[in-house]
Protein backbone atom coordinates (compact mmCIF):
# COMPACT_ATOMS: atom_id res chain seq x y z
CA UNK A 1 0.00 0.00 0.00
CA UNK A 2 1.38 3.22 -0.69
CA UNK A 3 0.36 6.27 1.14
CA UNK A 4 -0.16 9.45 0.14
CA UNK A 5 -0.97 13.29 0.13
CA UNK A 6 -3.73 15.66 -1.44
CA UNK A 7 -4.69 18.99 -1.81
CA UNK A 8 -3.36 22.21 -0.74
CA UNK A 9 -6.22 24.25 1.10
CA UNK A 10 -8.28 21.19 1.89
CA UNK A 11 -6.29 18.00 2.44
CA UNK A 12 -6.49 14.43 2.59
CA UNK A 13 -3.90 11.27 3.92
CA UNK A 14 -4.59 8.55 1.56
CA UNK A 15 -4.05 4.34 1.46
CA UNK A 16 -3.42 4.02 -2.03
CA UNK A 17 -3.43 0.00 -2.96
CA UNK A 18 -1.38 -1.44 -5.85
CA UNK A 19 -2.29 -4.56 -7.80
CA UNK A 20 -4.20 -6.82 -5.61
CA UNK A 21 -3.86 -5.45 -2.26
CA UNK A 22 -6.86 -4.86 -0.35
CA UNK A 23 -8.57 -2.09 0.27
CA UNK A 24 -8.01 -0.46 3.74
CA UNK A 25 -11.46 0.46 5.57
CA UNK A 26 -11.85 4.06 5.40
CA UNK A 27 -9.05 4.62 3.21
CA UNK A 28 -8.63 8.33 3.55
CA UNK A 29 -8.40 10.96 6.42
CA UNK A 30 -9.25 14.43 5.94
CA UNK A 31 -8.51 18.04 6.84
CA UNK A 32 -10.19 21.58 6.00
CA UNK A 33 -6.62 22.68 6.45
CA UNK A 34 -3.21 21.72 4.77
CA UNK A 35 -0.11 20.96 7.19
CA UNK A 36 2.66 22.96 6.24
CA UNK A 37 6.41 21.73 5.18
CA UNK A 38 4.75 18.02 5.17
CA UNK A 39 7.94 15.46 4.62
CA UNK A 40 7.44 12.11 3.12
CA UNK A 41 8.73 10.66 6.29
CA UNK A 42 6.33 12.54 8.31
CA UNK A 43 3.95 11.19 5.86
CA UNK A 44 5.03 7.75 6.17
CA UNK A 45 5.12 7.93 10.27
CA UNK A 46 1.21 8.97 9.95
CA UNK A 47 0.28 6.56 7.64
CA UNK A 48 1.74 3.97 9.62
CA UNK A 49 0.22 4.93 12.75
CA UNK A 50 -3.17 5.43 11.02
CA UNK A 51 -3.27 2.19 8.88
CA UNK A 52 -0.93 -0.03 10.14
CA UNK A 53 -3.45 -2.13 11.65
CA UNK A 54 -5.67 -3.29 9.04
CA UNK A 55 -4.32 -5.83 7.56
CA UNK A 56 -1.33 -4.73 5.34
CA UNK A 57 1.46 -6.54 3.97
CA UNK A 58 3.36 -3.88 2.47
CA UNK A 59 3.94 0.21 3.19
CA UNK A 60 5.43 2.82 1.02
CA UNK A 61 5.46 6.33 0.28
CA UNK A 62 5.97 8.63 -2.61
CA UNK A 63 8.94 11.28 -1.97
CA UNK A 64 12.25 10.49 -0.64
CA UNK A 65 13.02 8.34 2.55
CA UNK A 66 15.57 5.54 2.67
CA UNK A 67 14.79 1.99 2.58
CA UNK A 68 16.10 1.32 6.20
CA UNK A 69 13.61 3.62 7.42
CA UNK A 70 10.87 2.10 5.04
CA UNK A 71 11.79 -1.31 6.50
CA UNK A 72 12.40 -0.05 10.06
CA UNK A 73 8.65 1.11 9.83
CA UNK A 74 7.48 -2.26 8.50
CA UNK A 75 9.45 -4.18 11.30
CA UNK A 76 7.43 -2.07 14.18
CA UNK A 77 4.28 -3.13 12.60
CA UNK A 78 5.30 -6.83 11.69
CA UNK A 79 5.13 -6.65 8.05
CA UNK A 80 7.14 -6.30 5.14
CA UNK A 81 9.27 -8.86 3.20
CA UNK A 82 12.66 -7.74 5.01
CA UNK A 83 11.54 -7.18 8.68
CA UNK A 84 14.80 -7.26 10.79
CA UNK A 85 14.25 -7.40 15.05
CA UNK A 86 16.23 -5.35 16.97
CA UNK A 87 17.00 -2.24 14.65
CA UNK A 88 18.55 1.43 15.88
CA UNK A 89 15.69 3.51 15.86
CA UNK A 90 17.06 6.83 14.64
CA UNK A 91 15.39 10.13 14.39
CA UNK A 92 14.33 12.27 11.27
CA UNK A 93 17.50 13.89 9.42
CA UNK A 94 16.92 17.46 9.35
CA UNK A 95 18.25 20.15 7.27
CA UNK A 96 21.56 21.56 8.81
CA UNK A 97 20.05 24.99 7.30
CA UNK A 98 16.38 24.64 8.94
CA UNK A 99 16.81 27.31 11.80
CA UNK A 100 13.29 26.59 12.95
CA UNK A 101 13.35 26.57 16.81
CA UNK A 102 10.42 23.55 17.56
CA UNK A 103 9.60 23.90 21.52
CA UNK A 104 6.08 23.46 21.52
CA UNK A 105 4.31 20.20 22.87
CA UNK A 106 0.86 20.31 20.45
CA UNK A 107 -1.98 18.45 22.09
CA UNK A 108 -4.77 16.68 19.83
CA UNK A 109 -8.45 17.27 20.73
CA UNK A 110 -10.38 14.73 19.11
CA UNK A 111 -13.37 15.50 21.59
CA UNK A 112 -14.61 17.75 19.03
CA UNK A 113 -15.13 20.41 22.17
CA UNK A 114 -14.33 23.88 21.90
CA UNK A 115 -10.91 24.58 24.86
CA UNK A 116 -12.37 27.25 27.11
CA UNK A 117 -8.80 28.27 28.41
CA UNK A 118 -5.86 30.07 25.80
CA UNK A 119 -3.27 26.62 26.24
CA UNK A 120 -0.57 26.51 28.67
CA UNK A 121 2.99 28.12 28.35
CA UNK A 122 4.88 25.90 25.29
CA UNK A 123 1.53 24.23 24.77
CA UNK A 124 -0.27 24.72 21.74
CA UNK A 125 -3.53 22.79 20.65
CA UNK A 126 -5.53 21.75 17.16
CA UNK A 127 -9.02 20.44 18.22
CA UNK A 128 -10.41 18.47 15.37
CA UNK A 129 -14.29 18.91 14.83
CA UNK A 130 -16.79 16.71 13.01
CA UNK A 131 -17.09 17.36 9.30
CA UNK A 132 -20.41 15.42 9.71
CA UNK A 133 -21.18 18.96 11.34
CA UNK A 134 -18.65 21.73 10.59
CA UNK A 135 -16.36 22.75 7.68
CA UNK A 136 -13.93 25.18 7.58
CA UNK A 137 -10.76 26.03 9.90
CA UNK A 138 -10.24 28.65 12.50
CA UNK A 139 -6.54 30.12 13.36
CA UNK A 140 -5.28 30.97 16.62
CA UNK A 141 -2.34 32.51 18.23
CA UNK A 142 -1.89 29.20 20.02
CA UNK A 143 -4.43 27.09 18.71
CA UNK A 144 -5.89 25.73 15.72
CA UNK A 145 -10.20 24.50 14.76
CA UNK A 146 -10.25 21.89 11.88
CA UNK A 147 -13.49 20.08 10.54
CA UNK A 148 -12.13 16.58 9.92
CA UNK A 149 -13.30 13.16 9.65
CA UNK A 150 -10.75 11.67 12.41
CA UNK A 151 -14.27 10.70 14.48
CA UNK A 152 -15.00 8.29 11.40
CA UNK A 153 -11.33 6.53 11.86
CA UNK A 154 -11.62 5.95 15.79
CA UNK A 155 -13.89 2.93 14.59
CA UNK A 156 -10.92 0.87 12.85
CA UNK A 157 -8.00 2.24 14.82
CA UNK A 158 -7.71 3.21 18.47
CA UNK A 159 -7.87 7.30 19.42
CA UNK A 160 -4.20 7.21 20.41
CA UNK A 161 -3.09 5.99 17.28
CA UNK A 162 -5.60 8.77 15.12
CA UNK A 163 -4.31 11.68 17.61
CA UNK A 164 -1.08 10.32 16.76
CA UNK A 165 -1.27 10.50 12.78
CA UNK A 166 -3.00 13.71 13.31
CA UNK A 167 0.09 14.97 16.03
CA UNK A 168 2.90 13.79 13.13
CA UNK A 169 1.11 15.04 10.08
CA UNK A 170 0.84 18.92 11.92
CA UNK A 171 3.74 18.89 14.25
CA UNK A 172 5.99 21.07 11.47
CA UNK A 173 2.67 23.65 11.56
CA UNK A 174 2.98 24.60 15.06
CA UNK A 175 6.81 23.61 15.53
CA UNK A 176 6.29 21.24 17.84
CA UNK A 177 8.37 18.82 19.08
CA UNK A 178 6.84 16.44 20.62
CA UNK A 179 2.91 16.01 20.59
CA UNK A 180 0.20 15.10 22.89
CA UNK A 181 -2.34 12.35 22.97
CA UNK A 182 -4.83 10.46 24.62
CA UNK A 183 -3.12 7.31 26.61
CA UNK A 184 -3.36 3.69 25.92
CA UNK A 185 -2.18 -0.01 26.78
CA UNK A 186 1.67 -0.16 27.44
CA UNK A 187 2.59 -2.15 24.60
CA UNK A 188 1.20 0.16 22.29
CA UNK A 189 1.91 3.55 23.97
CA UNK A 190 5.76 1.72 22.83
CA UNK A 191 4.71 1.38 19.54
CA UNK A 192 3.72 4.77 19.20
CA UNK A 193 6.59 6.39 20.73
CA UNK A 194 8.79 4.36 18.66
CA UNK A 195 6.99 5.58 15.30
CA UNK A 196 6.62 8.57 16.15
CA UNK A 197 10.92 8.75 16.76
CA UNK A 198 11.51 8.05 13.65
CA UNK A 199 9.97 11.33 12.72
CA UNK A 200 12.49 13.03 15.30
CA UNK A 201 8.72 13.62 17.24
CA UNK A 202 8.25 13.04 21.05
CA UNK A 203 5.22 11.42 22.63
CA UNK A 204 3.29 12.21 25.68
CA UNK A 205 0.02 10.69 26.62
CA UNK A 206 -2.56 12.59 28.87
CA UNK A 207 -2.09 11.68 32.44
CA UNK A 208 2.02 11.72 32.17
Amino acid sequence: MNVSVQGTSGFKLLAVPEGEELVPKLESLMFDAAPADLSPLKTLIAGSLLFGNRGLERLDVNGEVSVSLVEQVQTLLGIGQNAKAGMNLGPEIVDEFDAKIRATTLKINLRGAFAEDTPERDVTTLTLIPSERYSGVLWGIKEAIVASNAWLHEKHSSRAHVAAAVGVLFAEEFLAKSICIPSTSANDALLIRNLCKLAGIDVVFEGE
